[in-house]
């Protein structure tokens, strides 16, 4: 009797500890901002880390915007994000959670993706967001101090198209420095 006890603990104890090692194991699926250190960095007390987004396994580096980095579409299993694979070449990725698989689009000339995650702490004044979601078809607004720029993002062949621009184009205040006016 001793000994089935003892084989039965052991087997108990032998399942607990391959249920933790697969737990441990499993790839964390939530996107979550990460931070690098650059040169820049560790030099100078004024340089800043590598902003990263780390979703499904895997690691974006140089994301655009502010935390957290993404866009999650309303009633979809899809989040957006932006980032620069190499200076100069912006992206935007469409991700879908269900099966984390990634679509890279590029931006070109459209702004969107630069200030995603400021129309929250911005109360709307600033920042990327999703207007509305139909089918097949994002409506994307990207609202910055002096402009305003609404694209549309197809996802049947995964392009974006710039639909509206609006600029605020103000000339300089001049100030006389004898009367600081």
């Amino acid at each position: 009797m001793k000994k089935s006890t003892l084989l039965s603990g052991v087997a108990i104890l032998a399942g607990v500890a391959v249920a933790v090692i697969l737990l441990a194991s499993r790839k964390d699926l939530s996107p979550r901002a990460v931070k690098r250190p650059t040169l820049d960095s560790l030099i100078n007390v004024h340089g800043s880390p590598e902003q990263g987004l780390r979703v499904c396994g895997k690691t974006f580096r140089r994301v655009r915007g502010a935390p957290p980095h993404f866009i999650a579409v309303t009633n979809t299993a899809l989040m957006l994000f932006a980032y620069e694979p190499f200076e100069g070449t912006r992206m935007l990725v469409v991700c879908n959670t269900n099966n984390c698989s990634f679509r890279e689009i590029p931006l070109g000339n459209s702004v969107f993706g630069n200030q995603i995650g400021y129309w929250g702490p911005t109360k709307g004044q600033m920042g990327d967001i999703v207007e509305s979601v139909s089918s097949s078809r994002l409506s994307l607004l990207a609202k910055g101090f002096r402009y305003v720029e609404r694209s549309e993002l197809n996802l049947s062949n995964y392009t974006i198209r710039i639909t509206e621009v609006q600029t605020d184009v103000r000339p300089p205040i001049a100030l006389d420095p004898r009367t600081n006016r």
